[in-house]
């Protein structure tokens, strides 16, 4: 089913992305006060966390209003709100998932009263989140939005919008681009055989990079972009050929309607590459 995302007057005609905050790992998003954690004691975040809680609230109070202006919006959390206890990591703040989703809420809160409850939470991957997206649905409950979901369809002024959260990973620069052209590809053969929706945009994360394709089609331009995250580099992506030497994207985006136009706006930060050592 396609929401109709047309609330109250006037319309709703932009819609802002954010996806991988991973809430409750040390190197993920979180408050920059302590956090106060079961059985009495706190966690202090980092100063390079403190630097994302900084390009954080440079997104939400600088950035989202320069571009959004005095546009009615929704939100979109695209999955790993928080990170959960996966593959025996040890990297978490801590392993009492209570912990986590009341971090996320800190996180969260203020972005549902700021979006008047217009928030939309799509499920990421189970490591993350729990089997069946469990604790995401817990922290919907908790922050007073919708249940979560895996695949989100939005009508934001007349066009489709379609939102989930996986996609494949990129192993080289060279195909990092044919994951989108795969999933864009893919929902146009299922339109057609079997006469379903066909989105005008479609929006992936996972990857925590940023990059944009579009294609043009006889009904305009066909639009597909994956979000970067909110986290910096775990001992996993040491695994990743792409990742070993890459630098984290730290931002999301916004999708703006405007005369029947899809414009598409990506706040970006690229921290600096890691140290040379002199020998």
């Amino acid at each position: 089913m396609v929401k109709q995302n047309n609330r109250g007057s006037p319309p709703v005609t932009a819609c802002i992305v954010i996806s991988d905050l991973h809430c409750g790992c040390r190197f993920g998003l979180c408050p920059p006060d302590p956090v106060p954690l079961d059985g009495g004691g706190a966690y202090k975040p980092s100063r390079y966390q403190k630097f994302i809680w900084h390009l954080w609230d440079q997104f939400w109070n600088k950035w989202v209003p320069e571009v959004v202006g005095d546009r009615k919006f929704c939100v979109v959390i695209n999955g790993d709100i928080i990170d959960g206890t996966h593959h025996n990591t040890v990297t978490q703040i801590s392993h009492n998932l209570a912990d986590q989703l009341y971090i996320a809420k800190q996180v969260l809160s203020p972005i549902v009263k700021r979006a008047e409850g217009r928030v939309y939470v799509v499920r990421g991957t189970e490591a993350h989140g729990g089997r069946s997206g469990q604790e995401e649905d817990k922290l919907c409950e908790m922050l007073g939005i919708g249940p979560s979901q895996f695949s989100l369809w939005l009508n934001i002024g007349g066009k489709i919008l379609h939102f989930a959260h996986h996609i494949g990973s990129a192993n080289t620069l060279q195909t990092e681009p044919s994951g989108l052209i795969r999933e864009l590809s893919s929902t146009m053969i299922q339109a057609a055989r079997w006469r379903g929706l066909l989105p005008d945009c479609i929006v992936r994360s996972h990857r925590h990079t940023n990059i944009e394709i579009r294609l043009q089609t006889s009904r305009g331009p066909s639009v597909a972009f994956c979000t970067a995250g909110w986290q910096l580099k775990t001992p996993f992506t040491y695994k990743i050929a792409l990742a070993k030497t890459a630098i984290p994207q730290i931002g999301g985006s916004a999708i703006i309607i405007e005369n029947g136009d899809i414009i598409s706006r990506h706040f970006v930060y690229v921290l600096k590459s890691e140290s040379v050592k002199r020998v």
